[in-house]
């Protein structure tokens, strides 16, 4: 056998164990990672009525629901649909949704590998070891969140855009069209990949200088997008509820401020983050060693437009996005989770001009120094897997504990911790989140959500925390016993002065 082949057989199944090792890491993490947040929690109940055979829907209801389950629509689907079959094979949603986003931590990591193989076996080693400690990936990857998911897809759109500028074909364009659509199905984020994907096309043109062509192009990228978004489209807009992040206001903090927070929050973010600054270092070294040697310097524009041009645009352009979409919608501060999914083109940048350097040294040299990154990178994070970590154990809260003992899944529960007995017991639940604050939350609204549920399920549990004080809602109490037989209404203090649960136990007729 040709040695070039048995040595791309030996990458490959080295990249497979490298992957295969992301994977388990990130399932790792999870023991002392944020694994759950409001979003895992619409995930996981998502994924288990998709697996149920009820489509994206969800028993997370708001006030104004009419209809249970409702349609879910303030989260896209595509990584709830990734979930489903797991549940349905009887995973719990908690570890079905780690597995997903460490299973495509795996894949991320190979992807990488391959794409820097084409350089050099070992710049595709390097690469895709130095992923493993990148900033934000590891920890997004062992939680249940589509962003791991939606980073590999960014990978791949960045691979056939590089494709795409090379050698244009209607069909990669198509193709193009159809990534960033499957995007926006994983995380509604995804829409900055629309001008990221146009500035690709113009980078073709200007390579190509063919306008006719590029109007085809944008045509067949068009068409790909559409193909994915207008069911998507249709769905959100028949349903009638809140998409994303449109309901939403304006920001209102100014552009300026907006940078100083996002360059804050980030080098905050960066700070700890050792194997991004080295290999940026590295880079750094790299570039100064070709631009000061007058027979270097085609050797860095050589690889400059051939390989970086891409994954430098698409990370630009993204962090771009990322500011206009903050300085249009008041939502988080952009931090690294919000840029994890193009770091790995960070990673792809840097060990490219690394490699373009090292290799005109020579080649003892090249191997050295990629050898080096992918060493200490694989040390790294097998000093940092816990041997000793037992199996993933997600507690539970004191209002949980109370659910499971005094509710069952034909009871409905009202409340603003409601959602979490959504999560846990695939329980039927009113969720008051920000409505928990809002004036507009009076005792009589409350009693008209209480009578359109009534004869729906055996009882109503109303969830009574300090946003929502018993005192206050004395009149409502009041409204109810006048209603039912006093012994039907029963007071549950579960932590004295803290959370306060008023039950009506009145079953239908």
């Amino acid at each position: 056998m040709d040695r070039q082949v048995i040595s791309r057989i030996f990458t490959i199944a080295l990249l497979i164990c490298i992957a295969l090792g992301g994977f388990l890491f990130a399932l790792n993490e999870a023991q002392r990672a944020l694994v759950l947040t409001t979003d895992s929690i619409m995930y996981a109940d998502t994924a288990r009525h998709i697996a149920a055979g009820q489509g994206v829907t969800t028993g997370i209801l708001e006030l104004d629901s009419t209809v249970s389950p409702r349609p879910q629509t303030q989260w896209p689907p595509f990584y709830a649909m990734l979930m489903a079959p797991l549940i349905k094979a009887g995973v719990s949603p908690v570890d079905a949704g780690r597995y997903v986003s460490a299973g495509a931590f795996g894949v991320l990591i190979l992807l990488v590998g391959l794409w820097l193989m084409r350089l050099h076996p070992t710049a595709g080693i390097a690469a895709a070891s130095a992923l493993l400690v990148a900033p934000g990936i590891t920890k997004i990857s062992a939680a249940v969140w589509a962003d791991s998911t939606y980073a590999v897809i960014v990978l791949v759109f960045c691979w056939l855009g590089s494709e795409l500028v090379r050698r244009p074909t209607r069909l990669r364009s198509f193709m193009l069209g159809c990534l960033i659509g499957i995007g926006i199905l994983t995380k509604y984020l995804g829409i900055i990949l629309i001008g990221v994907g146009v500035v690709i096309q113009l980078i073709t043109w200007l390579r190509h200088r063919r306008l006719n062509e590029l109007l085809k192009h944008l045509g067949f990228t068009l068409l790909g997008i559409a193909l994915f978004v207008v069911p998507l489209l249709s769905f959100n807009l028949t349903a009638g509820q809140p998409i994303g992040g449109a309901d939403r206001v304006l920001s209102s903090q100014p552009f300026g401020q907006i940078l100083v927070d996002t360059w804050g929050t980030l080098s905050h973010d960066m700070t700890a983050n050792w194997i991004l600054w080295s290999l940026l270092a590295l880079a750094a070294i790299s570039m100064a060693f070709m631009t000061t040697q007058a027979s270097r310097r085609n050797t860095l524009a050589g690889p400059w437009r051939r390989r970086l041009i891409v994954p430098v645009t698409v990370f630009v352009v993204y962090a771009l996005g990322l500011i206009a979409a903050r300085a249009l919608i008041d939502t988080d501060r952009i931090h690294t989770r919000f840029l994890a999914p193009v770091f790995p083109l960070a990673i792809i940048a840097f060990v490219t001009l690394i490699d373009a350097a090292t290799r005109y040294i020579n080649l003892r040299a090249r191997t050295i120094v990629l050898s080096l990154i992918a060493m200490v990178s694989i040390a790294w994070t097998i000093k940092a897997y816990d041997f000793h970590a037992g199996p993933y154990v997600m507690p539970g809260s004191p209002a949980a504990r109370w659910a499971v003992t005094t509710t069952t899944s034909r009871d409905l529960v009202i409340g603003n911790n409601a959602a979490e007995f959504a999560f846990r017991y695939g329980y039927t639940v009113i969720r008051l989140g920000r409505e928990a604050h809002d004036p507009k939350l009076t005792p009589e609204l409350l009693a008209t959500v209480t009578e359109r549920w009534r004869g729906s399920f055996d009882r109503i549990f109303i969830a009574l925390t300090p946003n929502l004080d018993a005192r206050r809602y004395g009149d409502y109490t009041a409204t109810i016993s006048d209603k039912n037989p006093p012994n039907n209404l029963t007071f549950v203090d579960e932590r004295p002065g803290q959370v306060v649960y008023l039950v009506d136990t009145t079953t239908p007729p």
